[in-house]
This record gives C-alpha cells, sequence and structure tokens, in this order.
C-alpha cells in the first residue's frame, strides 16, 4: 500500500520482508529455509525498510554535503590551499561509501565509517569558516613519577583492551570469510569442502544462525549424496544426519524463538 511504501516495514526488517514476499519457487531449491537479513545492497535494504521517506532523507543528506561543500568552496580566502584538499578529500571519500549503497550490503563496521567521514567533513567545514583556530597543546611528560605511573598504566590497559577487542571482532570476521568460502564451495557442488569451511564459521563464531541452518542442509546434502552410492557406508550417512541434527538442535538453542530454525 501506499502509507507502507513511504514508512517501510521498519529498520532492520528484510528478513521479515523476504520471508513474506519469496517468490515460491524458492521453496524448491536445496536452500530453501535459507531466509535473507539483507538485499544484494544496502540501498535495496533501506528502501525496503524505511520506504520512500528513508530513501529521500539519504539524498537530502547528500544534497547537504554538495551544498556545504560549494558553500566552503566559494570563500576560498579563508583558507588556504591544504585545508581544501583535506577538505575535497574526505568529501571524496564519504561519497565513494554513498556510492557502495547501491552495490553492496553494509555491516556495523561500513556504518560507523560512514557517519565517522560525514562528522569529519562537518568538522572540516566548521574549521574553515572560522577565522581563527585555537591550537591545544598535550603533553604526556609528567610533573610527577605518580603521574607518569598512571599514565604508563593507562596506555598499557588502553592497548590491551584495543588488542582483546582486535581478536574477539577478528573471529567475527574470520566467520564470514569462511562461510562465503563455504557458499562458493556449495555452488562448485563441493558439499564436502562446504561442510568443513562451514563449520569452520561456527567455530569461529557460534553466535550466527544463518552459519548453524546452512551446515544443517549441507550435512543433510551429503548424507543423501552418501546413500546414493553403490558401495554403501550406513556408518557415514550415520554421522553426517547425526551432525545435521545436532546443528539443528544448537540452531534451536541459540535462537528458540526463530521459526526459521524450528522449521529447519
Amino acid at each position: 500500500g501506499v502509507g507502507r511504501s513511504l514508512v517501510g516495514t521498519g529498520p532492520a526488517t528484510f528478513g521479515y520482508d523476504f520471508s513474506a514476499h519469496r517468490l515460491e519457487e524458492f521453496n524448491r531449491n536445496p536452500f530453501w529455509s535459507l531466509r535473507f537479513t539483507s538485499a544484494s545492497s544496502e540501498a535495496a535494504s533501506l528502501i525496503a525498510g524505511l520506504g520512500v521517506i528513508g530513501g529521500l532523507f539519504l539524498v537530502g543528506l547528500l544534497v547537504i554535503v554538495f551544498w556545504l561543500f560549494k558553500n566552503v568552496s566559494l570563500k576560498s580566502g579563508q583558507f588556504n590551499q591544504r585545508t581544501d584538499v583535506l577538505l575535497g578529500g574526505t568529501m571524496g571519500i564519504w561519497i565513494a561509501m554513498f556510492a557502495a549503497l547501491i552495490f553492496i550490503p553494509f555491516g556495523t563496521v561500513f556504518w560507523v565509517y560512514f557517519f565517522a567521514m560525514l562528522a569529519l567533513f562537518v568538522a572540516q567545514v566548521r574549521l574553515s569558516n572560522l577565522e581563527s583556530t585555537k591550537e591545544i597543546e598535550v603533553s604526556f611528560e609528567g610533573s610527577s613519577p605518580s603521574s607518569v605511573l598512571i599514565s604508563s598504566f593507562s596506555g598499557v590497559v588502553l592497548l590491551a583492551v584495543l588488542l582483546v577487542l582486535s581478536v574477539y571482532l577478528g573471529r567475527f570476521y574470520a566467520g564470514e570469510v569462511y562461510f562465503r568460502e563455504g557458499l562458493r564451495a556449495a555452488g562448485r557442488q563441493d558439499i564436502e569442502g562446504a561442510t568443513v569451511l562451514v563449520a569452520r564459521a561456527t567455530t569461529a563464531n557460534n553466535e550466527q544462525l544463518r552459519y548453524l541452518l546452512t551446515l544443517t542442509q549441507l550435512q543433510f546434502q551429503q548424507a543423501s549424496k552418501e546413500s546414493q552410492k553403490d558401495q554403501l557406508d550406513a556408518g557415514r550417512v550415520s554421522r553426517f544426519i547425526s551432525g545435521a541434527l545436532a546443528s539443528a538442535k544448537r540452531a534451536t538453542e541459540r535462537a528458540p524463538n526463530s521459526a526459521g530454525a524450528w522449521e529447519q
């Protein structure tokens, strides 16, 4: 309807839209129980979730950025060439990320960069309009042994936190890499290789429901493939079926309110 087209179905609801409007033919492929939570591009997901109004808001944001850049460029006498280059470079990076909305889905990290670059651009515009900027000098030289100890300890703690976060977030990245390679292997009909890769993805990040559901489907496919061989290895088929059931059970335990997990 018109109202739903204007406001969309809500932020981050593409998974609901996909389940509600997927084609009947989708139910006849081996991955029939898979539910996509994002479209092939972030722009498509945003239009589905935020509607026409949300799309116009993004376009308006782009227009404002161009207007700010043009407004500052007209005042060329107020800042030097280096400032102009920095402002144009920041704007160029942000415009490239804005264009990427049309081609790829965004994750949390990409959205953080998107708004961080936008904030940096606005800050540079603000600084370029000031007649003079204040210089702030920060010194890490302590006036006493106790202050030196506190600053050193704080630096070590901050470095440790950053390292822990890098390792923790690296697990998520590794899981996505393994999962992507597993889907590619499945596309080449290398079911055994795909199963190994998706199993590694679940080990790296066991919070992702789609990893477990995909692993379940791959293990059932392997069981079906083994059962069609002339020399039937019943033990091997049984192990694949047991693994699939275990993966499906883990999926329901991970997301007890997911209809897709219980359907699987």
